[in-house]
């Protein structure tokens, strides 16, 4: 089967035929997507599993990733004397490691003794290390629930993440790897090593309204 590039550049002469062209590239691409998810059908009827449902379909073709594992307010999983109707979930947050860059002298510098010339330049080695800034951790994030993440929730955060500069893709209304590559690198300044949108950021941001502190 044709490679999209090999398409285009085959039919690169004429309007008519670039357009042509790129029709047979999307195909292309929507077949590929449509393979990967039958796969998937197919694994999963092969080991007994019942269908994948909407969701994992949108998962195996890469349009979405992983839900996290939600934990309700006042049940035993969530965090002691959490609020009903609240929703957190247990993340990682990985270690964040800096390089350091050190000159280390390995040859003296040489005087001479009657005329103080150097006669030898002192030489150095440079030696690079890793340094642990913060330790690998478990964190429990309070994040919006799931009912109000819908599509139009989702397409306003994209735009105020593009908005602050930490989301240059389109808009799409979808939770994907680069929405949750840029919801991590907004939360790194504001202290939250996490891809997993928290409460504080969604405030700050004006996607929800600010929530009273519990009296």
């Amino acid at each position: 089967m044709n490679s999209p590039d090999a398409l285009f550049r085959r039919h690169s002469a004429k309007p008519a035929q670039r357009a042509a062209a790129r029709g047979r590239a999307l195909r292309w691409l929507a077949l590929s997507s449509g393979l990967l998810v039958l796969a998937g059908c197919q694994a999963a009827t092969e080991a007994g599993r019942s269908l994948p449902d909407l969701n994992e379909l949108s998962v195996m073709a890469g349009l979405t990733t992983p839900a996290p594992v939600i934990l309700r307010g006042g049940t035993p999983q969530a965090p002691a004397g959490s609020q009903p109707g609240s929703c957190f979930v247990r993340d990682v947050s990985p270690a964040v490691v800096e390089s350091i860059t050190e000159q280390v002298q390995i040859k003296p510098e040489l005087l001479d003794r009657t005329t103080g010339e150097v006669i030898q330049q002192a030489g150095y080695r440079t030696d690079t290390r890793q340094s642990i800034v913060s330790e690998r951790a478990e964190i429990m994030v309070q994040t919006p629930c799931p009912e109000v993440q819908d599509f139009a929730f989702i397409a306003t955060l994209q735009r105020a993440l593009k908005a602050r500069g930490f989301y240059v893709a389109n808009v799409t209304g979808i939770m994907d790897a680069r929405t949750r590559r840029a919801i991590r690198s907004y939360q790194v300044a504001r202290g939250v090593n996490s891809d997993v949108l928290s409460v504080q950021s969604a405030e700050a941001m004006g996607l929800i309204a600010t929530q009273a502190p519990p009296r």
